[in-house]
């Protein structure tokens, strides 16, 4: 009972991470100490190298590139802080070693989530000084989180979730409420990645489970997707943020900074054929070909560079070089495939689910930095579990 309760609350400290470090990291500490601790290492029981080989080589190329860097205290600080949720990923890779343990790591983000959600809708709709904080230039929901962005990111994989729950026939009216509630979350950020992500989510965990969505549940479905128009359209209306809601759709004036950004990093890292690009203080070739190979350090894109990557790819690339983004590329495609055959070869309706939500954050990553999220290691985690375990682990059906 113990173990349960510590685990839901290390995951439902996730609604929470305006501050360094959060809460989550601070159990999550704790917790993995703990387990390390155990003689045996009971949690690390169904470790594999093939599962996590190649994020073992993404940490060398950011080792590598921070002592080409030269060790500076934000490039080592930013190492470490990969390096943790690296591990948090292993973790959560191994700890769910059947249904019950996984359940309850869902339920305690669903918690997280239902939490956040009840903290951005009340400091979105009261005007109160005490609450702008969760409110991002009182325009776009926050919650307990440093960027409107991350909070929509962070309710894309409860989409899913409550989508799959209603499949299984686990949500009924209180369920379809709560999707709803999340939609509007997601849409009320105003955060155009999050918005493009849930969609394509959504549709691939629909064409993927076609085979088991019965007519009561496309019901549920339109119920909550009309719910969510509801209870949006009352709080754009109360907050008289319409206008704000269609300007979203057009292009932003920092847009052009962002792609103007992205593209050096790949003209710095050869990609563009451009060797020399964004090395003003460098007249070295040798030193600039390195550097494009190696990479420029953790963190320090935004330094060298003059703004952030948005974009994990792009980060990866110039910050880790070709090492780093040649393992994460593998990485990727490793537990895609596994996902997706999963999702085609077997009933078992939890890889369409994490399927659905490993697409949309690799989409979203195109267009926001997302190595640094909590819950991209978590779902990157559960993903990695079904590299581990037989699906008989997960058979929810």
């Amino acid at each position: 009972m113990l173990e349960k309760i510590i685990i839901f609350m290390v995951v439902f400290s996730m609604f929470f991470v305006q501050v360094e470090p959060a809460p989550y990291d601070l159990l999550m500490v704790v917790l993995i100490g703990a387990g390390l601790m155990q003689k045996g290492f009971p949690w690390l029981g169904g470790w594999k190298i093939p599962g996590v080989v190649w994020l073992g080589l993404l940490i060398l190329a950011n080792l590598i590139s921070l002592v080409y860097a030269g060790l500076s205290n934000s490039s080592i600080f930013y190492f470490g802080v990969t390096v943790y949720l690296i591990i948090t990923a292993v973790f959560w890779s191994v700890y769910p070693s059947d249904r019950e343990k996984f359940q309850l790591v869902i339920q305690g983000y669903m918690a997280a989530v239902l939490a956040a959600l009840a903290l951005g809708f009340i400091s979105f709709l009261w005007d109160m000084s005490l609450l702008e904080r969760f409110v991002y230039y009182n325009t776009r929901m926050m919650s307990g989180f440093k960027d409107p962005n991350v909070f929509a990111a962070f309710l894309v994989p409860a989409f899913i979730i409550s989508m799959w729950k209603i499949n299984l026939g686990e949500y009924q009216r209180s369920g379809v409420l709560f999707t709803s509630l999340i939609i509007a979350g997601i849409v009320l950020s105003f955060s155009r990645g999050a918005w493009v992500s849930a969609f394509i989510s959504a549709v691939i965990y629909v064409l993927f489970s076609f085979r088991t969505v019965f007519l009561e549940k496309w019901k549920q479905y339109l119920g909550a997707m009309l719910g969510a128009i509801i209870i949006a359209g009352m709080v754009l209306t109360i907050t008289g943020s319409w206008e704000f809601f269609w300007s979203r759709f057009g292009f932003q004036s920092y847009d052009a900074n962002r792609f103007a950004a992205q593209e050096r990093g790949l003209r710095d890292s050869s990609v563009l054929g451009d060797e020399t690009g964004g090395m003003e203080q460098s007249v070295d070739e040798e030193l600039v070909a390195l550097s494009a190979f190696l990479g420029i350090g953790p963190g320090q894109y935004n330094d060298k560079l003059g703004y952030a990557a948005h974009s994990l790819y792009i980060r990866t690339l110039r910050e880790n070089g070709w090492i780093g983004i040649f393992s994460l590329v593998v990485f990727i495609v490793v537990l895609f495939k596994r996902l997706l055959l999963g999702s085609l070869s077997s009933r078992e309706s939890v890889f369409p689910m994490l399927l659905s939500i490993f697409v949309g954050m690799l989409v979203l990553s195109f267009v926001i930095d997302t190595v640094h999220w909590r819950h991209f290691w978590l779902f990157t985690g559960l993903c990695m579990g079904l590299l581990f375990k037989h699906e008989d682990c997960f058979r929810f059906e």
